[in-house]
């Protein structure tokens, strides 16, 4: 990985997902019970959290552990925009997501 540290690059992907889903670092602290100021030290890489307590920042994000943990640099569009499907996927009941996987079939389908 180079000279960047495995903290900022946690954190990086920390704020990445906390942005795209539109909380603040304050409504995040909020979420997990923390401080705004310990939020803000994990975003700047100042601080590397155990794991549990970042299994908990990924629910509280609606993303698996391991997307916190993935620290590619080149994230493509379709890559962005398969995150943006499962993050809102994971908030519905698997009945939604049945539903949404048929109408997405269904369209492709037409499309060949």
């Amino acid at each position: 990985m180079g000279s960047v540290s495995v903290e900022r690059e946690i954190g990086r992907r920390v704020a990445e997902e906390r942005q795209r889903i539109g909380l603040t670092q304050a409504a995040l602290a909020e979420r997990l019970g923390l401080a705004s100021e310990t939020v803000s030290r994990l975003e700047r890489g100042a601080a590397l959290p155990s794991v549990s307590r970042l299994a908990r920042v990924a629910e509280a994000l609606g993303v698996e552990l391991r997307d916190l943990l993935t620290f590619s640099r080149q994230r493509t569009r379709k890559d962005q925009a398969l995150a943006r499907l499962i993050s809102i996927a994971r908030r519905r009941p698997v009945e939604d997501i049945d539903m949404m996987a048929d109408i997405a079939g269904r369209i492709f389908e037409r499309w060949k």
